[in-house]
């Protein structure tokens, strides 16, 4: 006879590690809301997390407590746009969406028709919006609604070059 025996973490409460000896302590950066790290917006339910990245590929890590949105698709842009425009870097992304969804019938089939012209059309789907991720470089395609009411500090900020290169 044998057993199988499921363990499950009913709270998995993880605190941070020390650092290893001989190691710098890692900045936090400051963020919006940053006092509800571990706690969920109260309207939108999104969680604002500790998340480690960097604020430039020669950077040391930064902590920032952000909020990871979820996401329907999430592109990589190439350094070379990571201080570009916001309409440089959606035209970019628009063209990688479009690729996608021709590429990919799962990935397609989570927009309406509608939203599917748009994509070719170039234009962002209705009822999305484009998410600078604390991650270097990282866009994600996020709900507007959520994203709009949930205040956060993003990549676009962290790595991005902040508001002045909104532009």
């Amino acid at each position: 006879m044998s057993y199988i025996f499921i363990i499950i973490c009913i709270s998995c409460q993880h605190q941070p590690l020390p650092n290893p000896p001989n190691t710098k302590e890692i900045t936090l950066l400051p963020s919006v809301h940053q006092h509800l790290e571990n706690q969920q917006h109260p309207i939108t339910d999104i969680w604002y997390r500790r998340i480690i990245t960097k604020r430039n590929t020669a950077s040391e890590d930064v902590a920032i407590v952000a909020a990871p949105f979820p996401s329907i698709v999430s592109f990589i842009l190439p350094e070379e746009l990571w201080l570009a425009s916001d309409s440089k870097q959606k035209r970019y992304l628009q063209r990688e969406l479009k690729d996608a969804i021709t590429r990919d019938s799962k990935l397609r089939r989570k927009f309406t028709r509608k939203q599917q012209q748009m994509i070719k059309d170039g234009k962002i789907p209705l009822g999305y919006t484009w998410h600078h991720d604390a991650p270097l470089g990282k866009m994600q395609l996020v709900d507007r609604i959520i994203h709009n009411a949930t205040p956060h500090t993003g990549g676009r900020w962290i790595w991005g070059g902040g508001t002045n290169n909104r532009k």
